[in-house]
């Protein structure tokens, strides 16, 4: 039998007349929210097409960039070509040079060449467009949609290293949300939420190796950086031309990151000093750092042992779950039956009491979730072959499928958040 109860907010409230049962057989065992009934598909590309699902996806930001100058470090250094340089200002038109579908997959690639982009300016306040060289290009996927919690998955894979003496030096391909809400439209203001599932560094000269895996999150609710926080690790080195999975649970008690389905570490409310609950709504990235600005890596065309191009990001599929909630609805049952249980996150539930039989057998995934209490009363018996989930979880309100503000389609285009610039120095 294995029984998992899991603290997953502050103060748990789990009651039960066979709780100190529960405890002293209890084992955890692997349930993530792909394999959980409690949790749904909500958004799903897996590019099995022959382009990009523009419907998804937007090729950059809704602030396009700013300069064709890139600050690679701070204190400042700077390279006079622009690091993202994404082909193409065509409204709902990807690009098919650098982010390329094909075989069930989507490629974005970085290559070293001669181009002259778009960039958007706001001089005093005035939006104004100019034409700039730029001796670098590469590709990424916006989301369309901003997401409020929910389980976050990627599948993907890094390219075979070059041939020596060449290296992937000043690549750093990312999975991340990145958010601000700075008028208090949602009932809070926040100038600063950023979950990065991972940030990678193509070539570590520090370890003179390959992909130095990271993963970071930020939180600021003020005009200044006086209260920014962040909490970002490093988790050594992963291959290359192998298929990874990573992914990140944002609920509104914590913050758990995954890599191939194990978790390397979580933020419960009562250890780190912001609360996951006031990160605000945001859109997924997928893109490549290129020149690696966070890790202070600019490309090498110099040495013999400089930068290999192009670079290829490969991307199997991009995924969103959320949690069902009931959570005003308050479940009792006397006699339970698993078969005919719908997992949500409910407000209480309560199972089995005086002259009551709920035999919980055979269940290879079963999910009992609520927000206020779990009470297991007398009557209940859970066999040997089961794998039952015991959760206590905030309720809180998903967002899905909220079309970002601004767009590139919109006649004044908007400047990107002061965080937005400002966030690289906060970062490796």
């Amino acid at each position: 039998m294995f029984i998992n109860v899991k603290n997953k907010k502050c103060n748990i409230k789990i009651i039960s007349t066979i709780l100190f049962w529960i405890v002293l057989i209890s084992k955890s065992f692997g349930q993530l929210p792909p394999n959980d009934p409690v949790y749904e598909l909500v958004f799903n590309d897996d590019f099995n097409g022959t382009s990009v699902d523009y419907t998804k996806w937007d090729r950059i930001p809704p602030w396009n960039q700013g300069s064709n100058i890139t600050t690679v470090c701070n204190p400042n250094v700077t390279t006079s070509v622009a690091y993202r340089k994404w082909k193409t200002n065509i409204p709902g038109q990807m690009d098919t040079t650098n982010c390329k579908v094909s075989n069930g997959s989507v490629k974005l690639y970085t290559r070293k060449e001669n181009y002259v982009g778009e960039v958007w300016v706001w001089p005093n306040g005035v939006f104004d467009t100019l034409m700039l060289p730029f001796k670098y290009t590469t590709a990424m996927l916006y989301s369309k949609n901003i997401y409020r919690f929910g389980y976050f998955e990627i599948r993907f894979r890094l390219p075979q290293p070059p041939t020596p003496p060449k290296r992937h030096f000043g690549f750093g391909p990312n999975f991340w949300l990145f958010g601000a809400d700075t008028d208090g439209s949602e009932g809070w203001v926040n100038h600063w939420s950023e979950i990065d599932v991972f940030e990678i560094n193509s070539f570590d000269i520090g370890g003179n190796n390959s992909n130095l895996y990271t993963n970071n999150a930020h939180y600021r609710n003020c005009d200044n950086s006086s209260c920014h926080i962040q909490d970002g690790q490093a988790f050594g080195y992963i291959s290359n031309n192998t298929w990874h999975t990573a992914a990140v649970n944002w609920t509104p008690s914590k913050i758990e990151f995954y890599l191939d389905g194990n978790k390397l570490r979580d933020f419960p409310c009562d250890q780190l000093n912001y609360p996951p609950d006031s990160l605000v709504a945001m859109p997924m990235w997928v893109d490549i750092n290129s020149p690696a600005t966070n890790f202070c890596m600019a490309f090498d065309t110099v040495s013999s042992n400089g930068t290999s191009f192009p670079y290829i990001y490969e991307i199997d599929y991009v995924k969103v779950w959320q949690l069902k909630q009931a959570c005003d609805t308050a479940k009792l049952y006397c006699n339970f039956n698993p078969s005919n249980y719908n997992s949500k996150l409910y407000q209480s539930v309560t199972i089995g009491g005086t002259n009551c039989n709920s035999t919980i057998s055979n269940q290879s995934n079963l999910s009992i979730y609520a927000t206020n209490y779990i009470l297991l009363n007398e009557g209940v018996s859970i066999d040997n072959q089961s794998n039952v989930l015991f959760n206590i979880e905030d309720c809180r309100e998903n967002q899905f499928g909220v079309k970002s503000l601004k767009s590139l389609l919109q006649t004044n285009p908007s400047p990107s958040p002061p965080a937005f610039i400002e966030r690289q120095k906060y970062h490796y």
